[in-house]
């Protein structure tokens, strides 16, 4: 005897029943029951592969959408559920893309897709914007620590400037709540976060709308987001061309917008040496954009970009006889220039324009003084001009001028290293020479060990030598040889070289130079 094959309308009344009853208890967004075209083909998705082996082939399947998360049931060809399997909002798309290419739809509750409320796309708005300022965050290194959320209002209306789409309310951002169906919401959205991190990190409104425009345009690479910023913003004369180029260029280039930005935090608001710092960036805002379009991809540093900057704002101010300004901006430039990796020293502009200020009493004379004695590595006269006149200057500006004395001492000591021996098992030395080329004699010089990888790469002979000297005066060169016998074939790399020293005045100094690597052969 065998028994009867189970009718196709059982089948689907068990499979509607489950549907209707899921749907009714667990209220979900919406239950679909669906078709496998073909089994082979479904099971070459994110379907568990238990499945394969220790059950039937699956016919049907029950998708439960949950909005943040949804439910599948596995059902064979007789309609019995033979799994159930949660995924989390992270493969939702990917499983309904698996369903919609493996399956067809046989039963929908509701029947009528529902319109989406307000709150789903406020939901889906602020996921977009969440993760621009997640790239953001991992193209620039910029850490962000907080962000607004945006909600839709049901009657504000979209404004004809895409820039005052959004409206701030406590830790929110309103836009109108068909903002979502705007031809440009990507740009829209990018502008807004760029304008949010700029303002995070400058706390400057005008400087933050200013520059946003160009982050968005660094950001997104299709064309018609191109086209909508630079027609929109009219205050530009906006050159297309340039973000038409590959997206790694664009996202070089973002960077050093952001550094760039941070150059201006550190260098004009923290230090407080200009008048007025937020009244005088929100007059400059538009300089500062040019200041940094005028050499887009040029591979100029973005501290070289803020030094152009402030020379010519320096010979605005001098032009209008506003020398101690003038010799402000001077300073900062200079400050700039030495901290600049492409720079490194006092540019001729600098020192140019610095002997127009220096009639001007007392602070275009000091700060010609220092200026010059940093061009010229006089740091004993540099540091004792320094303490003779710092009152003059804000506080904060001390920690600055430190950082940049320990950078002129390290222009200030000049190294060089030779190996006696490259060869594999060769005894030699390593020979470095430490000169002294300031005006300044360094008190209690010493050098720290040697370190090197592959750590076993080199076998000392003896022990671990270092420079030691009471003193090292102007132009006096120090030697250490420390012997080694090379174990290891290929590159070794060496840390850099600590050393520590009192200045003239008893303040302590510690600073790093540059060991070259060795490589190491076999004697053929």
């Amino acid at each position: 005897m065998t028994l009867s094959k189970r009718s196709s309308r059982d089948i689907k009344k068990r499979l509607y029943d489950f549907a209707r009853k899921e749907y009714e208890t667990k209220s979900p967004e919406y239950v679909e029951v669906r078709k496998a075209k073909g089994t082979k083909t479904f099971y070459r998705g994110p379907v568990p592969q238990l499945i394969l082996t220790k059950y039937k082939a699956i016919a049907y399947t029950v998708f439960a959408d949950y909005g943040t998360l949804c439910r599948l049931y596995y059902f064979n060809r007789d309609g019995f559920c033979i799994r159930d399997t949660s995924y989390s909002e992270r493969d939702l798309i990917k499983i309904k893309n698996h369903l919609s290419k493996t399956s067809t739809k046989v039963l929908r509750y509701p029947k009528v897709e529902p319109k989406p409320t307000i709150s789903n796309l406020s939901v889906k708005l602020d996921n977009k914007y969440a993760k621009m300022l997640a790239d953001i965050e991992k193209i620039t290194k910029v850490k962000i620590t907080s962000r607004p959320i945006i909600t839709l209002g049901s009657e504000t209306e979209i404004s004809p400037n895409f820039t005052n789409i959004f409206s701030r309310k406590g830790k929110f951002l309103e836009a109108p709540v068909n903002a979502e169906n705007h031809s440009q919401i990507n740009s829209i959205l990018a502008y807004e976060a760029f304008q949010y991190v700029f303002h995070e990190m400058l706390n400057n409104e005008k400087l933050s709308q200013t520059l946003a425009p160009l982050g968005v345009l660094l950001y997104l690479s299709d064309i018609e987001s191109v086209e909508f910023i630079t027609s929109t913003i009219n205050s530009i004369d906006w050159n297309k061309e340039h973000f038409y180029k590959d997206s790694r260029d664009k996202r070089r280039e973002m960077i050093s917008l952001f550094e760039y930005v941070k150059s201006i935090k550190e260098f004009i608001i923290q230090l407080e040496l200009i008048t007025n710092p937020v009244a005088f960036l929100e007059l400059k805002a538009d300089n500062l954009l040019k200041g940094f379009l005028a050499y887009l991809f040029s591979k100029i540093e973005s501290k070289h970009r803020l030094v152009i900057f402030l020379q010519n704002e320096a010979v605005i101010a001098s032009d209008n006889n506003e020398l101690e300004e003038a010799a402000n901006y001077l300073l900062l430039s200079s400050f700039l220039e030495i901290k600049s990796k492409e720079i490194g020293k006092i540019t001729p502009k600098t020192l140019e324009l610095s002997k127009h200020v220096s009639t001007s009493e007392p602070r275009g004379i000091i700060v010609y003084n220092l200026i010059i004695a940093m061009n010229t590595l006089h740091l004993s006269l540099l540091i004792k001009n320094w303490r003779s006149n710092h009152n003059l200057f804000p506080s904060k500006l001390e920690l600055r001028f430190d950082e940049i004395v320990d950078l002129l001492f390290e222009k200030a000591i000049r190294i060089n290293v030779e190996f006696s021996t490259r060869i594999f098992d060769k005894p030699g030395d390593i020979i470095i020479k430490i000169k002294n080329i300031s005006d300044s004699i360094f008190g209690t010089f010493v050098t720290e060990d040697l370190h090197w990888t592959p750590r076993n790469s080199l076998e000392l002979i003896g022990d671990k030598r270092k420079i030691r000297v009471k003193s090292l005066a102007p132009d006096m060169e120090a030697t250490l040889i420390q012997p080694i016998i090379p174990k290891k074939e290929g590159t070794i790399n060496f840390s850099n070289l600590g050393l520590r020293f009192n200045d003239p005045f008893g303040i302590k100094h510690y600073i790093k130079l540059t060991i070259p690597s060795l490589r190491i052969g076999r004697d053929l």
